[in-house]
């Protein structure tokens, strides 16, 4: 009887144990994120980034046509039609290498959420310039903070804060690989989107691909990188490795440098 006792006690004590706490709802602190980028195959990275680019122009060039027949009443007409379809593809050019190629874009990007009374005052810093806004969870509402020509704090009128809108995406969980960072326990989650090719509406969808490591200790719906509410309302991401098949052989690495939270 008293071996059977001890038998029941300690399924309840594990039973107990295996639940999860209630989830830390952040009032007070802070939270900071870096993000570095890690080249793995520049020769691939390369050949991948030109060939999206070639598709993207492609498309430019396609999509033009109807530009050109309309000013190309006269020869001027039509090398204005022309320059302007090469001054897009210019800035076409520099727009996707600048966010789609990993040697030219930022290098050191820092996030930062503060709770103060109430609303998170949220801060990318890249290359030491920083940019501010005020978030306020009961609103959802989001407020640019700017900088006038006197290094005076500029508030802009609050306007809706909005998730990251997109349906075709998957979720996989991988309960059985954890670890710990900075004190949260967590465990591996991959989250794959499928969304449309940017400057471009007409091409295929690509894949973005995030794996991460997540903790349900903390319940948090803003995040520096992760911008489904699907994903935040479940748990909070604490490290992430981001890639994509638009341009392969890199990868950008989002990790917490500090977290102390209330």
């Amino acid at each position: 009887m008293k071996k059977t006792y001890i038998i029941l006690s300690l399924l309840i004590l594990a039973s107990c144990s295996s639940r999860p706490e209630i989830p830390l709802i952040p009032e007070k602190g802070s939270i900071h994120f870096k993000r570095v980028i890690n080249i793995t195959n520049q020769k691939l990275v390369d050949s991948t980034y030109s060939k999206s680019l070639n598709a993207i122009l492609e498309n430019t060039r396609n999509s033009s046509v109807d530009i050109i027949k309309e000013i190309a009443v006269s020869t001027k007409g039509k090398n204005r039609a022309m320059q302007k379809v090469m001054d897009m593809q210019n800035m076409v050019k520099d727009a996707f290498k600048k966010t789609c190629h990993p040697n030219f874009m930022e290098k050191d990007i820092r996030s930062s959420f503060c709770f103060e009374q109430g609303v998170i005052l949220s801060t990318c810093t890249v290359n030491g310039n920083s940019k501010s806004c005020i978030l306020d969870p009961e609103n959802v509402t989001i407020t640019q903070i700017y900088l006038d020509k006197k290094k005076n704090r500029i508030r802009s009128q609050p306007t809706k804060y909005y998730y990251f809108n997109v349906n075709d995406f998957h979720i996989n969980e991988y309960r059985n690989q954890t670890k710990v960072i900075k004190g949260y326990n967590c465990f591996k989650v991959v989250l794959e989107i499928n969304k449309p090719l940017p400057l471009s509406d007409n091409l295929p969808t690509i894949k973005e691909k995030y794996t991460m490591y997540v903790t349900e200790e903390i319940k948090f719906n803003y995040h520096p990188l992760v911008l489904l509410k699907e994903v935040l309302e479940r748990y909070y991401p604490l490290e992430i490795i981001e890639t994509t098949d638009l341009v392969e052989g890199y990868e950008k690495v989002y990790t917490v440098t500090e977290i102390s939270l209330k």
